[in-house]
C-alpha cells in the first residue's frame, strides 16, 4: 500500500463566520497519490504557519468513502512528493532552514511511520542554485495547482471523521 503525505504554504486564518472560541481545522481536497481517486487531509486545529502543521491523510477509495488515517505527519507546507523508486513508495519532502536554503529528505513509509533514507541541503529560492530549483519545482510544483484548500469548523471536521469511521466499520 502506497503512504500518503502531503502539506501547504497557506496561513490558515479563522474567518469571520466561526466564533473565537470554536476550533478551526483545514482540509485539503486532491489526489495525493495520483491514483485517480480523490483522498482528503485534515490538519489539527490552529493555524498552519510556514512551517506547517501536523495533518491526518485519508485515502480515498473512488465510491464517495474514505480510508481510516493512513498517515499522519508533520511537513513543511506545499513540499511533498510521493512517487515509487524500485517498487517501493518514497515520500520526499524539502523542510526550509532559512537563508534559501533547506533540507530534501527522502523517507520510505512503513505502516504508518517514516523511515529516512536520504538527506541533503538545497538550496531553491529565487538568488539559489539553479538546478535545485528545477528539481523543487520538478518534485513539487503540480500539488500546487492540483487541489482545494479550505478551512471548516470544529463540527464539520468531527462530522467527516465520524462519517469515515462508521463507513470504515460497515466495510463501505
Amino acid at each position: 500500500m502506497k503512504a500518503f503525505v502531503f502539506s501547504v504554504l497557506i496561513q490558515f486564518f479563522v474567518p469571520s463566520v466561526f466564533s473565537s472560541e470554536e476550533k478551526v481545522y483545514s482540509r485539503i481536497v486532491a489526489d495525493f497519490n495520483e491514483d485517480g481517486i480523490i483522498d482528503v487531509a485534515y490538519s489539527e486545529p490552529g493555524l498552519c504557519g510556514n512551517a506547517g502543521c501536523w495533518w491526518s491523510i485519508h485515502k480515498g477509495r473512488g465510491n464517495g468513502f474514505y480510508e481510516k488515517e493512513v498517515l499522519s505527519a508533520f511537513f513543511h507546507p506545499l513540499a511533498v512528493n510521493i512517487s515509487m523508486k524500485e517498487g517501493k513508495p518514497v515520500v520526499t519532502i524539502y523542510h526550509r532552514a532559512g537563508g534559501g536554503e533547506g533540507q530534501l529528505i527522502e523517507y520510505e513509509p512503513n505502516s504508518n511511520e517514516l523511515t529516512k533514507i536520504s538527506e541533503r541541503t538545497i538550496y531553491p529560492d529565487d538568488n539559489g542554485n539553479a538546478k535545485d530549483r528545477l528539481l523543487y519545482e520538478e518534485l513539487f510544483g503540480d500539488l500546487r495547482n492540483n487541489r482545494i484548500d479550505e478551512t471548516i469548523s470544529e463540527v464539520e471536521y468531527l462530522e467527516q471523521i465520524e462519517k469515515i469511521r462508521a463507513n470504515q466499520a460497515i466495510g463501505q
